[in-house]
């Protein structure tokens, strides 16, 4: 009797599971379905614009963290640092300039016209 009683609610918490599991599953896909939307309402042409925008965004501030952690070194180290430590506004206006020459390059793309084919009325 104990055993079926534990088997019970052991399929309850399996079944709570799996229904978990599905909304979750569900939730990401509705939202994984509006990413392209909401990126163009952003200015990007497509996902893969705003990917290499962050990827490139993504070096950078990890080229800056890199750096100011060696000048961190160096200071609590007692060595006097050659230079001066790496500016947080230098790094964000790099991000910014990166994210303009994109959204021009989108803007730019956007505004080409493009040539359709009329191979499609001869037949192929």
């Amino acid at each position: 009797m104990g055993f079926y009683i534990l088997s019970v609610f052991f399929y309850h918490y399996i079944d709570r599971a799996l229904l978990l599991t599905q909304t979750c599953l569900t939730t990401i896909d509705r939202r994984m379905d509006r990413l392209p939307s909401i990126l163009k309402e952003d200015g990007y042409h497509d996902v893969q614009a705003f990917k290499r925008l962050y990827d490139d965004a993504t070096i950078l501030v990890e080229q800056y963290n890199r750096d100011l952690a060696v000048w961190e070194r160096q200071v609590h180290g007692g060595q006097q640092p050659p230079q001066a430590p790496p500016e947080k506004e230098s790094i964000r206006k790099k991000l910014w300039d990166m994210e303009a020459e994109t959204k021009r390059r989108n803007d730019a793309r956007r505004q080409q016209t493009h040539h359709r084919s009329y191979d499609y009325d001869r037949g192929r």
